[in-house]
């Protein structure tokens, strides 16, 4: 099998313009230890490999899929060493499909290196790395004589095994160690001409590591596997991950795990560049969803100018559907919910003409709401301004994170715990409620911008803007402005994160 390396731009579509087509795989592993842990993966991958298939038919230039995806989160059904792949170095471009020889170890790996170089399309794969040390050698090496990792390989379209990243923010995660390489591994420049990060796994989205400090280097596409665990009111996956590409202004594939009884579903592609349409699936009836959608990356000035044409969407059954914005039934669903009793909250009163109302917090923070809000009396339930700044707990109390916040969250009455209660509501077609601005002076640099409707499906990206200001070193003013009608909110968010101020 041969294979060249050309440099192949998937459209142009200006001077440095270059538009791709990106695939996104939410799936819910097969995970039966009945037949071995060998047995678990190669049917996943089979899986992959068939939608990736479906993918390409549909143009794909590049695909992802979710974190644990090829082993399923069963890892204490069995023995987990059966699930590991040991992984070439990147700098070496092992093709492993050229292989003869296998073992258990390098098989699977080996089967979806021929599946890249088959259908000429770049895979984004998350799996259990197995790297053996011996403790006779290496003072750190655990008895056992193996570590795990939890890592993203890339296999470009030749098969070739081109870029790793290990998970340095491992999410209660007992077995594995965190990955201490240069976030630059994480980096890969693809031959249909875009260079990418593999920036993330899941919980490292949180953390300036490696995602950001790339994104901050110049590259605007990333590809992210996860299994993330909804929490409202400002954390479920759509709403986290389409804020965070407004955010930073770059492309996201995010490919999720989807298990609605532990939290976990919502995978899409987001645009980073403003008033463009995200295509993206949080459905709870669902299963295995395909999304393939074209994006245009600027190659040149590295800014993300839109996301185009969201393509039909591909379900196990054959079914299609556009956009993949389905609604969830909301009495079924399963989330966390964040404790906001310290966050300091004020009841937005009833007003027929535009009203405006203001909420400080520590660290300077001031927050900022203007609304007319006329009133329904058939409408049930509050809405409440949120200022917050300070560590805030995630993963039971295990990780601290230094957050602020400025939201407008709609509440079940007037204790602010009631606030972005869903579960077993129905929620209204339509609200009296009429959000025009929230904003916020911020000392972090950065702020993630969400805009989210009471049936826990995304504001269209065309009826809000997000502005971003700095007025000083240690200052900025950011704005969400609403220019249309959204119907019933659940919550309107701008988060920042003050990494430099966690607590270690």
């Amino acid at each position: 099998m041969l294979c060249v390396r050309l440099l192949l731009l998937a459209a142009a579509v200006g001077a440095d313009e270059v538009r791709y087509t990106g695939a996104v795989l939410e799936h819910e592993p097969y995970s039966s230890w009945e037949s071995g842990g060998l047995a678990i993966l190669q049917e996943n991958a089979r899986i992959f490999l068939e939608h990736a298939a479906l993918a390409r038919q549909q143009g794909a230039d590049i695909m992802v899929f979710p974190e644990y995806g090829l082993t399923s989160t069963n890892l204490e059904g069995g023995d987990v060493l059966s699930l590991a792949q040991v992984v070439p170095h990147p700098a070496d471009q092992v093709v492993l499909c050229f292989l003869n020889q296998t073992s258990s170890h390098t098989q699977v790996l080996r089967e979806l290196s021929c599946g890249a170089a088959q259908l000429k399309l770049y895979l984004v794969v998350d799996l259990i790395e197995l790297v053996h040390c011996s403790p006779n050698q290496i003072l750190d090496c655990p008895d056992v004589g193996y570590y795990l990792y939890n890592t993203q390989v890339v296999l470009d379209h030749c098969g070739a095994l081109v870029a790793r990243y290990r998970k340095k923010h491992l999410f209660l995660e007992p077995g594995f160690i965190p990955g201490d390489e240069s976030d630059a591994t994480a980096v890969f420049t693809t031959d249909f001409g875009v260079t990418f990060t593999l920036q993330q796994i899941c919980f490292d989205i949180m953390y300036e590591s490696p995602g950001l400090a790339n994104v901050e280097g110049g590259v605007r596409d990333v590809a992210m596997s996860t299994a993330w665990i909804d929490e409202l009111p400002f954390l479920t996956a759509p709403q986290m991950f389409r804020a965070w590409s407004a955010g930073l202004g770059v492309n996201l594939l995010v490919a999720n795990y989807h298990n609605t009884a532990k939290g976990m579903l919502g995978s899409g592609l987001f645009p980073g560049a403003p008033r463009q349409l995200s295509s993206y699936t949080y459905d709870h009836n669902g299963g295995i969803t395909l999304l393939v959608a074209s994006l245009t990356t600027n190659t040149s000035t590295g800014h993300t100018t839109r996301v185009s044409r969201p393509r039909k969407d591909l379900l196990e059954d054959g079914k299609q559907h556009e956009g993949a914005q389905q609604k969830p039934q909301l009495q079924d669903m399963v989330f966390i919910h964040e404790d906001l009793s310290r966050y300091n909250h004020l009841l937005l009163e009833e007003a027929a003409s535009s009203v405006t109302a203001s909420l400080c917090h520590n660290d300077g923070l001031c927050c900022n709401v203007s609304y007319t809000f006329p009133g329904n009396t058939s409408m049930t339930g509050h809405y409440m301004l949120l200022a917050y700044s300070g560590l805030v707990e995630k993963g039971g109390g295990v990780y601290s994170m230094y957050i602020q916040v400025c939201s407008v969250v709609f509440c079940l009455s007037d204790e602010v715990n009631s606030c972005a209660r869903v579960e077993g509501e129905d929620p209204p077609l339509a609200s009296s409620f009429l959000l025009q601005e929230v904003s916020g002076m911020f000392g972090t640099l950065h702020v993630f911008p969400s805009v989210m409707r009471r049936d826990l499906t995304l504001v269209s990206e065309h009826l809000w803007d997000f502005n971003s200001i700095p007025l000083s070193r240690d200052q900025r003013k950011t704005v969400i402005h609403v220019t249309g009608e959204t119907g019933p909110l659940l919550s309107v968010t701008l988060m920042g994160r003050w990494y430099q101020r966690d607590l270690v």
